[in-house]
Protein backbone atom coordinates (compact mmCIF):
# COMPACT_ATOMS: atom_id res chain seq x y z
CA UNK A 1 0.00 0.00 0.00
CA UNK A 2 3.11 2.33 1.05
CA UNK A 3 4.08 1.32 -2.38
CA UNK A 4 1.02 2.19 -4.26
CA UNK A 5 0.70 5.55 -2.20
CA UNK A 6 3.95 6.48 -3.59
CA UNK A 7 3.39 5.90 -7.01
CA UNK A 8 0.13 7.59 -6.76
CA UNK A 9 1.63 10.46 -5.15
CA UNK A 10 4.74 10.72 -7.62
CA UNK A 11 2.22 10.76 -10.47
CA UNK A 12 0.37 13.58 -9.00
CA UNK A 13 3.44 15.84 -9.29
CA UNK A 14 3.93 14.47 -13.20
CA UNK A 15 0.38 15.70 -13.19
CA UNK A 16 1.01 18.85 -11.76
CA UNK A 17 4.01 19.50 -13.74
CA UNK A 18 2.17 18.82 -17.17
CA UNK A 19 -1.06 21.02 -16.08
CA UNK A 20 1.35 23.64 -15.26
CA UNK A 21 3.20 22.86 -18.52
CA UNK A 22 0.41 23.26 -20.78
CA UNK A 23 -1.02 26.27 -19.31
CA UNK A 24 2.18 27.80 -19.67
CA UNK A 25 2.18 27.17 -23.45
CA UNK A 26 -1.24 27.94 -23.94
CA UNK A 27 -0.85 31.38 -22.07
CA UNK A 28 2.50 31.41 -24.64
CA UNK A 29 0.18 30.69 -27.52
CA UNK A 30 -2.24 33.33 -26.71
CA UNK A 31 0.32 36.26 -26.23
CA UNK A 32 1.99 35.38 -29.67
CA UNK A 33 -1.68 35.81 -31.28
CA UNK A 34 -2.09 38.23 -29.90
CA UNK A 35 1.28 40.07 -31.07
CA UNK A 36 0.43 38.60 -34.43
CA UNK A 37 -3.10 40.22 -34.83
CA UNK A 38 -1.65 43.56 -33.43
CA UNK A 39 1.21 43.04 -35.84
CA UNK A 40 -1.45 42.54 -38.64
CA UNK A 41 -2.78 45.41 -38.03
CA UNK A 42 0.25 47.82 -37.69
CA UNK A 43 0.58 46.14 -41.47
CA UNK A 44 -2.98 46.99 -42.31
CA UNK A 45 -2.66 50.20 -41.31
CA UNK A 46 0.87 50.86 -43.10
CA UNK A 47 -0.33 49.95 -46.20
CA UNK A 48 -3.48 52.40 -46.21
CA UNK A 49 -1.20 54.89 -45.30
CA UNK A 50 0.73 54.04 -48.58
CA UNK A 51 -2.82 54.50 -50.61
CA UNK A 52 -3.84 57.72 -49.00
CA UNK A 53 -2.74 59.39 -51.95
CA UNK A 54 -4.65 57.21 -54.43
CA UNK A 55 -7.87 56.96 -56.17
CA UNK A 56 -9.66 54.06 -58.16
CA UNK A 57 -11.08 55.31 -61.41
CA UNK A 58 -13.50 52.38 -62.99
CA UNK A 59 -15.23 52.68 -66.90
CA UNK A 60 -12.41 54.40 -68.66
CA UNK A 61 -12.01 53.21 -71.75
CA UNK A 62 -8.33 52.35 -72.80
CA UNK A 63 -6.44 53.42 -75.51
CA UNK A 64 -4.92 50.67 -77.48
CA UNK A 65 -1.44 52.21 -77.56
CA UNK A 66 -1.67 51.90 -73.50
CA UNK A 67 -0.65 48.18 -74.12
CA UNK A 68 2.58 49.41 -75.75
CA UNK A 69 3.12 52.26 -73.60
CA UNK A 70 5.68 50.33 -70.42
CA UNK A 71 6.12 54.03 -68.38
CA UNK A 72 1.98 54.12 -68.50
CA UNK A 73 2.72 57.86 -70.46
CA UNK A 74 -0.52 56.99 -72.21
CA UNK A 75 -2.79 55.74 -69.53
CA UNK A 76 -1.76 59.29 -67.38
CA UNK A 77 -3.14 60.78 -70.52
CA UNK A 78 -6.48 59.17 -70.67
CA UNK A 79 -6.76 60.05 -66.97
CA UNK A 80 -5.90 63.69 -67.66
CA UNK A 81 -8.50 64.04 -70.23
CA UNK A 82 -11.01 62.18 -68.36
CA UNK A 83 -10.70 64.52 -65.77
CA UNK A 84 -10.44 67.31 -67.95
CA UNK A 85 -13.70 66.56 -69.89
CA UNK A 86 -15.52 64.27 -67.46
CA UNK A 87 -14.68 66.49 -64.27
CA UNK A 88 -14.80 69.79 -65.84
CA UNK A 89 -11.35 70.39 -63.73
CA UNK A 90 -8.99 72.48 -65.62
CA UNK A 91 -6.46 72.74 -63.13
CA UNK A 92 -3.06 70.45 -63.96
CA UNK A 93 -3.07 67.42 -62.02
CA UNK A 94 0.07 65.80 -61.19
CA UNK A 95 0.64 62.44 -60.11
CA UNK A 96 3.44 60.39 -58.95
CA UNK A 97 2.08 57.37 -61.09
CA UNK A 98 -0.43 56.28 -63.03
CA UNK A 99 -1.25 52.19 -64.37
CA UNK A 100 -3.63 50.32 -64.69
CA UNK A 101 -5.07 46.94 -63.01
CA UNK A 102 -5.16 43.68 -64.58
CA UNK A 103 -7.49 42.56 -66.08
CA UNK A 104 -11.67 42.62 -65.20
CA UNK A 105 -13.60 39.05 -65.59
CA UNK A 106 -16.32 40.89 -66.78
CA UNK A 107 -14.27 42.09 -69.65
CA UNK A 108 -14.93 45.99 -68.51
CA UNK A 109 -12.14 48.24 -69.32
CA UNK A 110 -9.16 48.30 -66.70
CA UNK A 111 -9.53 49.98 -63.51
CA UNK A 112 -6.67 52.76 -63.43
CA UNK A 113 -4.58 53.57 -59.95
CA UNK A 114 -3.54 57.06 -59.77
CA UNK A 115 -1.23 58.05 -57.14
CA UNK A 116 -1.51 61.99 -56.88
CA UNK A 117 1.51 64.59 -55.97
CA UNK A 118 -0.81 66.91 -53.99
CA UNK A 119 -3.51 65.54 -51.16
CA UNK A 120 -5.67 68.53 -51.97
CA UNK A 121 -5.58 67.55 -55.76
CA UNK A 122 -6.52 64.18 -55.00
CA UNK A 123 -9.46 65.32 -52.61
CA UNK A 124 -10.72 67.65 -55.15
CA UNK A 125 -10.96 65.20 -57.78
CA UNK A 126 -13.00 63.12 -55.50
CA UNK A 127 -15.10 65.90 -54.12
CA UNK A 128 -16.06 66.88 -57.36
CA UNK A 129 -16.50 63.36 -59.09
CA UNK A 130 -19.31 62.63 -56.36
CA UNK A 131 -20.35 65.89 -56.95
CA UNK A 132 -20.79 66.43 -60.99
CA UNK A 133 -20.20 62.70 -62.22
CA UNK A 134 -23.46 61.60 -63.63
CA UNK A 135 -22.59 58.98 -65.82
CA UNK A 136 -23.01 55.77 -64.06
CA UNK A 137 -20.67 54.09 -66.32
CA UNK A 138 -17.57 55.80 -64.60
CA UNK A 139 -16.72 55.35 -61.10
CA UNK A 140 -14.08 57.03 -58.68
CA UNK A 141 -13.26 55.16 -55.17
CA UNK A 142 -10.66 55.79 -52.35
CA UNK A 143 -8.20 52.94 -52.45
CA UNK A 144 -7.79 50.71 -49.28
CA UNK A 145 -6.25 47.12 -48.38
CA UNK A 146 -8.21 44.13 -49.63
CA UNK A 147 -8.90 43.01 -46.04
CA UNK A 148 -10.23 46.80 -45.11
CA UNK A 149 -12.56 46.73 -47.89
CA UNK A 150 -14.08 43.37 -47.16
CA UNK A 151 -14.93 45.25 -43.25
CA UNK A 152 -16.07 48.42 -45.09
CA UNK A 153 -18.57 46.60 -46.97
CA UNK A 154 -19.91 44.50 -43.71
CA UNK A 155 -20.58 47.82 -41.87
CA UNK A 156 -21.31 49.98 -44.94
CA UNK A 157 -25.24 49.30 -44.47
CA UNK A 158 -24.93 50.34 -40.76
CA UNK A 159 -23.09 53.66 -41.44
CA UNK A 160 -26.15 54.21 -44.02
CA UNK A 161 -28.88 53.00 -41.70
CA UNK A 162 -27.63 55.44 -38.95
CA UNK A 163 -27.42 58.49 -41.61
CA UNK A 164 -31.13 57.49 -42.28
CA UNK A 165 -32.45 57.53 -39.02
CA UNK A 166 -30.32 61.32 -37.74
CA UNK A 167 -27.87 59.55 -35.84
CA UNK A 168 -24.19 60.93 -35.59
CA UNK A 169 -22.20 58.41 -37.68
CA UNK A 170 -18.80 58.75 -39.24
CA UNK A 171 -17.15 56.11 -41.05
CA UNK A 172 -13.24 56.44 -41.24
CA UNK A 173 -11.29 53.46 -43.59
CA UNK A 174 -12.77 50.74 -41.45
CA UNK A 175 -13.84 52.65 -38.48
CA UNK A 176 -17.40 53.29 -38.03
CA UNK A 177 -18.76 55.06 -34.78
CA UNK A 178 -21.94 56.09 -33.93
CA UNK A 179 -23.25 58.79 -31.78
CA UNK A 180 -19.30 58.16 -30.35
CA UNK A 181 -19.33 54.66 -29.75
CA UNK A 182 -17.50 52.16 -31.73
CA UNK A 183 -18.81 49.68 -34.18
CA UNK A 184 -17.09 46.34 -35.09
CA UNK A 185 -17.38 44.44 -38.19
CA UNK A 186 -17.09 41.53 -35.51
CA UNK A 187 -20.09 42.90 -33.87
CA UNK A 188 -22.23 43.14 -37.36
CA UNK A 189 -21.48 39.28 -38.13
CA UNK A 190 -22.44 38.11 -35.03
CA UNK A 191 -25.21 40.05 -35.07
CA UNK A 192 -26.38 38.60 -38.45
CA UNK A 193 -25.82 35.05 -36.68
CA UNK A 194 -27.98 35.90 -33.70
CA UNK A 195 -30.60 37.98 -34.94
CA UNK A 196 -33.56 35.45 -35.16
CA UNK A 197 -33.09 34.81 -31.07
CA UNK A 198 -32.48 38.59 -30.02
CA UNK A 199 -35.88 39.77 -28.10
CA UNK A 200 -37.84 42.50 -29.99
CA UNK A 201 -37.66 45.33 -27.01
CA UNK A 202 -36.91 48.46 -28.18
CA UNK A 203 -37.82 50.23 -25.39
CA UNK A 204 -34.70 48.82 -23.46
CA UNK A 205 -32.50 49.04 -25.88
CA UNK A 206 -32.26 52.37 -27.47
CA UNK A 207 -28.90 53.19 -26.46
CA UNK A 208 -27.29 49.77 -26.82
CA UNK A 209 -24.32 49.64 -28.63
CA UNK A 210 -21.80 46.21 -28.87
CA UNK A 211 -19.23 47.53 -27.15
CA UNK A 212 -21.86 47.12 -24.21
CA UNK A 213 -24.28 44.83 -24.90
CA UNK A 214 -23.21 42.58 -27.89
CA UNK A 215 -25.02 42.28 -30.44
CA UNK A 216 -28.58 43.70 -28.92
CA UNK A 217 -27.80 46.93 -30.75
CA UNK A 218 -27.74 45.67 -34.35
CA UNK A 219 -31.08 43.41 -34.36
CA UNK A 220 -33.38 45.90 -36.30
CA UNK A 221 -30.76 45.79 -38.64
CA UNK A 222 -30.96 42.61 -39.98
CA UNK A 223 -34.56 42.31 -39.19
Amino acid sequence: MNQIESRVTGSEHVVTKMENRFRFITEEFDNMRQENMELKEKLLEAQSRSMRENLLFGGILEDPKEKEDPDNVKTEAVLKKFIKEKLKINEEIKFHIVHRLRPRKDAKPRTIVAKFESRKDRNKVLRTALAKLKDRSFSVFEQYPYEMVERRNILWPIFKREQRLGNHARLKEDKLYVNGHRIYPEDVIEAQKNAPNVPNNHSSQDNMYPAQQGSQFLREHFG
